[in-house]
């Protein structure tokens, strides 16, 4: 297996992680801000459900040389349009499955190509096609820490 399909794996295991965590939640617990003031489990399994598509943006070759410096935040809202974890869930299912075409379809040059990011980085193409899984992973501690927060402890 090359690092590509790798990479393609690792995104895949983190969205049955993520999900399976979030089915755990009701709805109203899917909804609920910590102190008021921290983001919901849902607003991040939107962000999950959206960022691929940022980074397909980043990643190839007839869009990265002008990236839109408002794509992150319409994808946002787009994403805050997904109200139910279903739709999420599809919407990521949708997104990695392009996010995928994007990155099987770059060669190793293009994985060498640096990038402006949205937030002032400069990184290769090959760090970008990265995030997606380590942006899964990352959401998925803080809906297991959510959960702590209302009291579910549970180790399964």
């Amino acid at each position: 297996m090359d690092a590509i399909e790798f990479e393609i794996q690792a995104a895949n295991r983190a969205i049955t992680n993520l999900y399976a965590a979030a089915r755990k939640m009701s709805d109203e617990q899917l909804r609920w801000s910590p102190l008021e003031l921290g983001r919901t489990a849902l607003s991040q399994l939107q962000e999950c459900a959206m960022a691929p598509v940022l980074q397909s943006t980043m990643m190839a070759p007839e869009t990265r040389a002008n990236p839109d410096p408002k794509l992150f935040r319409k994808l946002m809202v787009e994403g805050g349009r997904l109200k139910t974890l279903e739709e999420c869930e599809a919407a990521t299912h949708a997104n990695t499955a392009r996010w995928a075409e994007t990155l099987r379809s770059l060669s190793e040059e293009d994985l060498q190509a640096v990038v402006s990011t949205p937030w002032g980085e400069e990184l290769p193409v090959s760090a970008i096609a990265t995030m997606h899984a380590w942006n899964m992973i990352y959401h998925l501690g803080q809906i297991n820490y959510i959960q702590t927060l209302y009291g579910d402890t549970s180790k399964s």
